[in-house]
């Protein structure tokens, strides 16, 4: 068994559908430490994030993180554990299109 410590995912955060920021691959489990969404634009922005499993879908069930104001030049974090499964997945929405960035910090155990 393999424990490797690193980033697990960036990417910008798109507006209408939430999209894929992390998905542990089949035989994976990850454990999630920690995560940073910044806003360096000049005005505020909402972020959501979910946590589903490969059969479940974004919805108002699998909401870890309901929308939330970030200022603009600001930044929320999350320093905590979360545990992902082999194909669950994490994802996020934003009401303004590639302005926030999601960093995720981690383990994978494979």
């Amino acid at each position: 068994m393999a424990e490797t410590f690193k980033e697990l995912a960036q990417r910008q955060v798109p507006v209408t559908t939430p999209a894929s920021v992390y998905a542990p691959a089949a035989a994976t489990t990850a454990i999630i430490k920690g995560m940073k969404i910044t806003n360096p634009s000049g005005a505020a922005a909402t972020v959501r994030l979910y946590h589903h499993n490969s059969g479940g879908a974004a919805s108002d069930a699998t909401t870890i993180l309901p929308a939330v104001s970030i200022p603009a030049g600001g930044w929320a974090e999350f320093d905590g554990v979360m545990v992902m499964d082999a194909l669950d997945d994490l994802k996020c929405v934003s009401d303004t299109n590639n302005v926030l960035t999601i960093t995720v910090y981690g383990m994978e155990i494979t």
